[in-house]
């Protein structure tokens, strides 16, 4: 499984919801090829619907977004959600080849490429014909990050997916997220509530305000690469840590 990244590009994008709530007003944002970019701010800012835009999942109402000079519905983009969202009556292999079913490709690549999307997301081959309900948080969590990336995107999304996991699984996850990143170089935004979950993932970390959000900080994390576990107990990280923690509490009060 190989990867094309994409530049994103947003300029002066807003969104102005029917009902006349604006939750996203003049987002400039650029997002190189292969980055990976945290996006922090307060809860219902409009993050998630920013990541929706992305997606093409939501249409901006004035503004710009491109991925690579195309509209987003021309790039390859995976999402991956806080909840799973597995189909509890199909088991593993048949949840991550999903995707493949819906582009109607045969079942001989659907079987490939599924197990090599489990095999890279760190899940034991005889974990393939478990139903979700035999699966751990972290796992469920692991096969919703394979079903996305056995379609090989240029752009991985995703919406405050560890969420929901004990601390150990959450940050073992982060080290196999960024492994996986390293490994295959996709152009990856991230949105998170935790500060040391995206200053240890990211190479920027990015600060909405409040709804109408629009960018009001950013941080660029200079961390060498591969990061390890140990990076969390040094001063630098504390530092680093504390800076975008200052600035996230600036964009609630």
């Amino acid at each position: 499984m190989t990867s094309l990244s994409r530049r994103i590009i947003a300029q002066r994008l807003g969104v102005t919801f029917p009902e006349g709530q604006t939750t996203l007003s003049e987002i400039d944002f650029r997002g190189d090829p292969g980055e990976f970019v945290s996006i922090l701010g307060p809860s219902g800012c409009g993050k998630s619907t920013f990541l929706r835009c992305v997606a093409g999942l939501q249409k901006p109402t004035t503004g710009s977004l491109l991925c690579e000079d195309e509209e987003p519905s021309a790039s390859r983009i995976a999402f991956v959600f806080q909840d799973p969202n597995l189909l509890p009556w199909r088991n593993v292999h048949q949840n991550v080849g999903l995707p493949l079913e819906l582009e109607r490709q045969s079942s001989e690549q659907i079987a490939v490429r599924a197990t090599d999307a489990i095999q890279l997301v760190g899940l034991e081959q005889n974990d393939s014909s478990k139903l979700p309900h035999m699966l751990s948080g972290g796992m469920r969590m692991r096969v919703s990050l394979a079903r996305a990336l056995v379609t090989d995107p240029h752009v991985l999304l995703l919406d405050e997916p560890f969420a929901a996991l004990d601390e150990i699984s959450r940050q073992m996850l982060n080290e196999e997220l960024l492994r996986l990143w390293q490994q295959q170089g996709w152009t990856t935004l991230f949105v998170t509530h935790n500060v040391t979950e995206a200053v240890f993932l990211s190479q920027r970390v990015i600060v909405m305000s409040r709804r109408p959000a629009t960018i009001i900080d950013e941080f660029t994390i200079d961390f060498d690469q591969p990061r390890d576990a140990e990076l969390r107990g040094t001063p630098a990280f504390a530092e680093t840590t504390r800076r975008v923690s200052a600035a996230l509490r600036g964009a609630m009060s």
